[in-house]
């Protein structure tokens, strides 16, 4: 990994490790991950990694990196990371799969899949008639993940557990 530009009011890295296979069994996978991966460690601001895969993206949150993207991310999501990064929020690329319960706020939350597409409707601010127009569901179907989001998050309001789950890093703003 190379430092391409330094600036001394950086509020946020933006790394990127490399192709690196962190599956690999082979010790030459590992040491490369881990070449790849050390600046998160060594920086003092937060860092947002570029990531291959899953994998790797789950790695470098492991060592500390407060979001993963894909490696070659259109400009507004890596813009949207980056600001959320600043902001303070941990943040999954969900191309890279689901966001990892942090349970910075409470106990770990596992969300289904389906759950997973609502929240991030209701981030956006859908109505159940909304969410369930876009995901081909009934209306009584998207209330019912609503409130098992609600349950699982500790949330009495739906904004509330839009709230929740955006500082646990469940959920891109």
């Amino acid at each position: 990994m190379r430092v391409v530009e330094r600036a001394e009011d950086a509020h946020v890295a933006l790394l990127d490790p490399g192709a690196v296979n962190p599956d690999g069994g082979d010790r030459q996978s590992r040491a490369r991950l881990d070449a790849g991966l050390q600046p998160v460690a060594e920086l003092d601001i937060p860092s947002v990694v570029l990531a291959e895969g899953e994998p790797q993206a789950r790695a470098a949150l492991a060592r500390g990196a407060r979001g993963a993207v894909m490696r070659r991310p259109d400009g507004p999501r890596l813009v949207a990371a980056l600001s959320a990064v600043a902001a303070g929020l941990t943040v999954l690329d969900f191309t890279l799969g689901p966001p990892p319960p942090t349970g910075e706020d409470g106990p770990p939350v596992q969300l289904t899949s389906r759950e997973h597409e609502v929240l991030e409707l209701l981030a956006g601010g859908f109505s159940n008639r909304r969410i369930a127009r876009r995901l081909g569901i009934s209306e009584h179907t998207a209330k019912f993940h609503v409130n098992g989001i609600l349950v699982k998050l500790g949330a009495g309001t739906r904004t509330e557990a839009v709230v929740i789950a955006a500082r646990r890093g469940l959920v891109m703003l």
